[in-house]
């Protein structure tokens, strides 16, 4: 009551296949069907969300947020987003959803104030090349007020998307303490 919800059962099918995505990219288990993930809201923090949830035994956690200037305008796209992950050994997991399937032969880009980090494609967006590259995005991100990324779909399509990062050191530290407590 009062609190933000994970996205609703029918939109939510293409966020979980994201989830998924991120996951075989990151080693992460692999999550079930909507009804079968139970999600548990943690906080809101500036303009940054936390979920967590258990899946075959173990603790998910996530914080996200949506864009607050996405371009160009007027496009279709769907649920866009950037979200930090982690479970078990797995730390600090960075991806984009940014709408639509970023081009099979091109990298995205996430522009963290002055630092630059190319991204690769995966199914529903956009994730980190290597557990060095996510550590890096979290330190600028930390530091930083505002975070641009940049993908371009099959089709052609560029995006140039803005997200504000008021919020995401407090959520990444909830993040980091609900995923500590034991499953």
């Amino acid at each position: 009551m009062g609190h933000p919800r994970a996205p609703e059962p029918s939109s939510n099918r293409p966020y979980l296949r994201s989830l998924r995505a991120a996951a075989l990219a990151t080693g992460l288990t692999v999550f079930g069907p909507v009804p079968a993930v139970a999600q548990e809201w943690i906080g809101t923090f500036g303009d940054w969300n936390a979920f967590r949830f258990v899946e075959a035994g173990r603790r998910v956690c996530y914080i996200t947020t949506t864009p607050l200037d996405m371009e160009p305008k007027g496009t279709r796209r769907g649920p866009t987003y950037v979200r930090v992950s982690r479970s078990g050994d797995m730390r600090d997991v960075v991806s984009i959803v940014p709408g639509f399937t970023v081009e099979a032969e091109g990298m995205a880009v996430i522009t963290v104030d002055a630092a630059e980090f190319r991204l690769r494609p995966s199914p529903e967006g956009a994730v980190a090349q290597n557990a060095t590259q996510d550590a890096a995005m979290v330190r600028a991100m930390i530091a930083g007020t505002r975070l641009q990324a940049r993908a371009t779909s099959g089709r052609g399509m560029t995006s140039n998307d803005t997200y504000s990062l008021i919020g995401f050191t407090a959520a990444q530290a909830a993040m980091s303490n609900s995923c500590r407590a034991a499953a």
